[in-house]
């Protein structure tokens, strides 16, 4: 049966009530209900009308893995920012970029899309692929309002890492400025596993997305470096996720993220869920 939905809805225009109505019946198929913005109790309620607003797409530069660099530069300098080799719209020109480090190739427009390169060029299957996402609107397809009007891009940057290992990546959620929560993914290109974490990095009793690790990860020196960033860059906006990385270099940037999983996954237990939805403005809401 969800297999006959999917396919109908594919098949249905791209436009707005279309979108909206495949994201209630998505919501309903992974929560158990419908979202109602005189009843929300859990972070996900606000989530979803985020992501189907047409209004997120304010967020747009945010987003945008090539403009929210800038962003970051201008408004916490360079330090955190890795070095940018090339941003291209046109797959002629990616075509003949080479390169002899160690480097990764990411859709500026989409998430959870990256290749990965240890030096050279693009080969025709790579090329491929970076020509596909050139011509895809990601906001579609994920049916989240925020990347509706994004311009197609690739942006390419030096592969960033910690005593020689993928380093790893370090998830802020940030509320009314303020950190509530630490989500640290490990093994990200392999078997994904993530913890959860309060703010003076005691692990909490909880499950989000990926299964817990009994990796034991120590509290980054860099903590209250690492704190002050996300919510300083936090304080802009109601909610709002902040990855960063502890690189060789330092601490990077990674990405802003304003519907964590798409709105479509939730914490276990749910209570917690509704503690963070407790913190935010309703006034905020959309």
């Amino acid at each position: 049966m969800k297999k006959l939905i999917k396919l109908f809805f594919n098949i249905l225009p791209k436009i707005q009530f279309f979108i909206s109505a495949r994201n209630y019946l998505s919501y309903y198929a992974n929560h158990g209900y419908f979202p109602s913005k005189k009843n929300m109790r859990y972070l996900n309620d606000y989530m979803f009308f985020l992501k189907n607003s047409p209004a997120s797409s304010k967020y747009g530069y945010f987003i945008d893995k090539d403009t929210v660099k800038r962003f970051i530069e201008a408004f916490l300098g360079n330090k955190y920012v890795t070095p940018t080799l090339g941003v291209f719209d046109d797959i002629e020109k990616l075509k003949v970029f080479s390169y002899s480090g160690k480097y990764v190739v990411k859709p500026t427009h989409m998430a959870g899309r990256i290749i990965i390169k240890d030096g050279g060029s693009l080969n025709q299957e790579e090329l491929k692929l970076a020509e596909k996402w050139l011509k895809e609107n990601y906001g579609k397809i994920s049916r989240e309002c925020c990347y509706m009007n994004l311009n197609p891009k690739i942006l390419i940057e030096n592969f960033v890492s910690y005593k020689g290992k993928v380093p790893y990546d370090y998830k802020f959620f940030v509320i009314n400025g303020k950190c509530e929560l630490i989500q640290v993914n490990l093994d990200r290109f392999g078997d994904s596993r993530l913890n959860l974490y309060d703010r003076d990095w005691n692990k909490l009793d909880l499950q989000f997305v990926y299964p817990n690790s009994d990796e034991i990860v120590e509290k980054p020196v860099a903590l209250k470096e690492m704190l002050e960033i996300s919510e300083k860059v936090g304080s802009l906006f109601p909610f709002v996720r902040v990855d960063l990385y502890i690189a060789d270099e330092g601490i990077r940037f990674g990405e802003l993220t304003f519907v964590p999983a798409a709105g479509l996954a939730h914490f276990k237990p749910k209570e917690f869920e509704a503690k963070l939805y407790e913190k935010l403005n309703p006034a905020d809401l959309y």
